[in-house]
């Protein structure tokens, strides 16, 4: 038979070595990814192409919402790695059509899109976001997510890669801005916020 994949969420009281009971879990046919913002935890299942939001209650999941995501063209990668949380009430999530929704965590609804830079692609190339959960870096009311350009094999890179600056209260694109660095794919922030 094909292999199948199944995901599991458990509550937990303690983080120590344990053996887990899985028919006490909840179950998701195929891969799904876990987000925890503040009291709310957010289930993203690439089979059905969700966002589910869970309370936790009387120490089980109880679902709260569940909003779809699938007329935006996701195929094979949907999680949390391509979400970037702006606010307790607004979320951009990278689309493989090269653009963000918005969406609103707090009253699970789907607000717009916004675009991608037109950006000159080398022959050759293709543009690839840094996944936004280790990219992304939202300040002072700015989103800014490296793209850089590389082969389908990832082996050949241009030397530059462009960050996108975004308006997060107005959602779009403000600057396209020039780095001097190849596969711009991580972001750090210091003590100081830099």
């Amino acid at each position: 038979g094909e292999d199948e994949t199944q995901s599991y969420v458990s509550l937990v009281d303690k983080l120590a070595g344990q053996t887990l009971d899985f028919k006490d879990a909840r179950e998701f046919s195929g891969n799904a990814d876990m987000w925890i913002r503040g009291k709310d935890v957010f289930i993203a299942d690439q089979e059905s192409l969700t966002v589910t939001k869970y309370a936790v209650e009387a120490g089980e999941l109880v679902q709260k919402a569940k909003l779809g995501f699938s007329n935006y063209g996701f195929t094979d990668s949907f999680g949390f790695w391509l979400n970037t949380f702006v606010g307790d009430d607004k979320a951009y999530f990278l689309t493989p059509r090269t653009e963000f929704v918005v969406w609103n965590p707090s009253k699970m609804t789907i607000d717009g899109t916004i675009p991608f830079p037109d950006l000159d692609v080398p022959a050759g190339l293709m543009p690839v976001a840094g996944y936004t959960d280790r990219a992304a870096v939202v300040q002072d009311g700015k989103l800014y997510l490296p793209i850089y350009f590389t082969d389908k094999d990832y082996f050949t890179y241009t030397p530059n890669s462009k960050i996108a600056v975004y308006d997060t209260k107005k959602d779009e694109l403000i600057a396209t801005l020039d780095a001097a660095c190849p596969g711009l794919d991580y972001t750090t922030v210091d003590g100081a916020g830099n």
